[in-house]
């Protein structure tokens, strides 16, 4: 919570205004934001997966088809595949709008994609 200073005790026109602020912010639906930068927060769970890892571990076992099989419903190469599968690709939009016809819609891989990036730079 942010802490309000009191204002000085002699009598002034600055009191007034100094008066007048804090109530106004006392009366604030905001007041009682913290607006202090964070402190290096503590990171809470796993990182983020790549999304080739979810598609490896989770989506093709439930298909029950070959890497092959899912690269030509996707209409890539296998060795493309094989590299998203890796994580040595990213999700692309073509390639998250491919994913999307598969299942899960495309806003998902992309997502998946965006997340793993920012923790990546962080």
């Amino acid at each position: 919570m942010a802490r309000i200073a009191k204002p000085p005790t002699k009598s002034s026109g600055r009191r007034r205004t100094g008066k007048l602020l804090i109530a106004a912010m006392q009366a604030s639906p905001f007041r009682d934001l913290d607006i202090t930068p964070a402190r290096s927060a503590p990171k809470r769970g796993l990182p983020p997966m790549h999304p080739g890892e979810l598609l490896r571990e989770e989506i093709l076992p439930a298909l029950n088809r070959s890497k092959a099989d899912i690269a030509r419903l996707l209409g890539v190469s296998r060795q493309t595949l094989d590299d998203v599968l890796k994580g040595k690709q990213p999700i692309t939009p073509n390639m998250a709008l491919r994913l999307g016809k598969l299942c899960s819609g495309p806003q998902l891989w992309l997502n998946l994609q965006k997340r793993y990036d920012l923790h990546q730079g962080a």
